[in-house]
């Protein structure tokens, strides 16, 4: 997402392998590639980076043709925002270093008032003379520190100067700024300010955590079938505090096959009846929504091509890490994390028979980020080279005017070349001159034959804007994978009546007809003012609900 306005822990490799995803799903891939893994490898006795990441490769490989159900945890955490910091210590008063002197001096007096105010007296009283003039001469000496401080900084600004010319009564200007150089103590402050955090600062990260992140938590649990062409996904998010427990998810079903996908339609009803089908009433209640998206428009045998080259991608990627990367560690050794796993996940990590795990730093992941994409790239334009020609040549008029699979993957395409052609910023990314290195971490656990059981990832989203920050800044999402085999007696989709698991004619809305029948009401001077509005700000939406003219 370098750490300036790019990095590589942003949501555009989310983005983008979404988008493929989708395409790869919705244009219908008659069947997933049957790619032969790996011989399963014993636990190896060598307890060897190389067998590390020979045990990692040969586990994700066998995985990839097998039925499986999943469950993934995501949890977020800003405890190293305020973690081991003592309030009474911090240097820092604001934001802005600008400001610190001017902060730091209304503070000292206002502590100081509050003194006199405890004792019944007046701050003026001859018994605060020496008080009151060490608070003058240290915000004096900061000012002067300051101004020397900024000059050498190369942004020298005349304006603040005159903000301080007259800060006290009887001043001269030439007692402001009759240092020349800059103390120790100053410069480390005003040189590492960016880093430091405020009272303010690290109240407000506490607040935000005990309020928000800790009862927050987010899970997505499904099947996986490739052999089948079947994916289902029931994401929710729950937020769980003392007097206030709140959830919602979206049932999601994926047939390959067909080339359509499935949302559970009673969590758009709501929306839709309110601000665009004033006529719905309930016909949506307890429907699945179809959206078919397998219009014949890419090349035949596309989907499967995809399949196989994002293996391969992947493969390519892994076979030219860096074997350093990866190690055997101990499940005791979890407990030892810094921030600490969260307990319902370090709970499940801790029952496998081997842990492997791959710590990467900042660089080193977007690297393996932008082979991944190159490579992908690069055998997508081995085969079909008509895609990813530039969007203007290859996007003819009539495709245009309408959201094909086609335009999906030639989108897709070109945010993926995007990704592995923007400069690298190696300024930015220097991790020589950050505070903290960021690193990104993922572990594996396997069970005695060397199949995964689960996989966690350690990611900092960071809202670091340069080096200069530090630690401090970090927010971590922890995301755990299980997998376990699939059991007839589970429901797929707990909270939807049995009758409703798996999409049919009967239970479904066709979303293309649906758009047809709308838009002709429309036409004829129904519906909604937002959605008239819509209708004629918009008139490309008629195209994609599927109107003619």
């Amino acid at each position: 997402m370098k750490f300036s306005t790019k990095s590589p822990f942003s949501v555009k490799p989310l983005a983008i392998s979404t988008c493929l995803l989708s395409t790869l799903l919705l244009v219908g891939c008659q069947s997933m590639p049957s790619v032969q893994p790996s011989s399963p490898t014993a636990l190896s006795t060598a307890q060897t980076p190389a067998a590390a990441k020979t045990m990692i490769i040969n586990a994700q490989q066998q995985q990839r043709r097998q039925s499986l159900a999943y469950h993934s945890n995501i949890e977020i955490n800003n405890d190293k925002k305020f973690m081991g910091i003592n309030t009474d210590k911090l240097m820092a008063t604001g934001d802005d270093v600008d400001s610190y002197c001017e902060d730091k001096h209304d503070q000292d007096y206002i502590a100081l008032t509050t003194e006199a105010a405890a004792q019944d007296k007046d701050l003026s009283d001859a018994i605060y003379d020496e008080k009151r003039n060490a608070l003058k001469n240290t915000y004096l000496a900061c000012t002067s520190n300051y101004r020397a401080w900024r000059e050498n900084q190369n942004d020298y600004a005349d304006d603040y100067l005159e903000r301080y010319s007259e800060a006290y009564d009887n001043t001269s200007s030439d007692e402001n700024t009759e240092t020349a150089s800059v103390s120790p103590y100053y410069e480390k402050l005003f040189s590492e300010y960016d880093t430091q955090p405020t009272k303010l600062s690290v109240k407000k990260q506490q607040l935000l955590d005990a309020y928000l992140l800790k009862p927050l938590s987010i899970d997505v649990q499904g099947v996986y079938q490739p052999l089948a062409g079947r994916f289902t996904m029931l994401p929710s998010a729950q937020y769980s505090a003392r007097n206030h427990h709140s959830s919602i998810s979206q049932p999601i079903y994926v047939d390959a096959k067909s080339g359509n996908i499935y949302l559970w339609a009673d969590n758009f009803a709501m929306f839709n009846a309110s601000y665009l089908d004033d006529k719905l009433g309930t016909t949506w209640k307890n429907k699945w929504l179809k959206i078919a998206m397998n219009d014949g428009s890419l090349p035949k045998g596309f989907g499967m091509a995809l399949v196989k080259s994002h293996f391969k991608a992947m493969d390519d990627v892994y076979a030219q890490a860096d074997t350093r990367q990866f190690e055997f560690v101990t499940a005791q050794s979890l407990n030892n994390m810094s921030p600490k796993l969260p307990a319902h996940q370090l709970q499940a990590m801790q029952k496998s028979s081997q842990i492997i795990r791959r710590l990467q730093d900042e660089i080193s992941y977007e690297q393996a980020q932008r082979q991944y994409y190159s490579t992908l790239y690069s055998l997508i334009g081995q085969q079909y080279p008509e895609l990813i020609k530039e969007a203007d040549n290859t996007v003819a008029d009539d495709d245009k005017k309408a959201l094909t699979s086609k335009v999906i993957v030639q989108q897709g395409l070109a945010m993926m070349k995007n990704m592995f052609e923007e400069p690298d910023d190696a300024d930015a990314t220097d991790s020589s001159n950050a505070q903290v290195k960021v690193f990104v971490q993922d572990l594996s656990g396997l069970d005695s034959q060397g199949k995964l059981l689960w996989q966690h990832q350690r990611l900092p989203l960071s809202s670091i804007a340069s080096s200069k920050q530090a630690s401090t800044e970090q927010v971590v999402i922890d995301v755990l994978n299980q997998y376990a085999p699939i059991r007839e007696q589970d429901s797929v989709f707990p909270n939807l009546p049995s009758n409703m698991q798996i999409p049919s004619a009967q239970n479904s809305v066709d979303l293309k007809d649906y758009s047809q029948v709308l838009t002709e009401y429309y036409r004829d001077g129904h519906g909604t003012a937002v959605g008239k509005m819509i209708f004629n700000m918009l008139p490309m939406a008629k195209a994609r609900f599927g109107a003619t003219d």
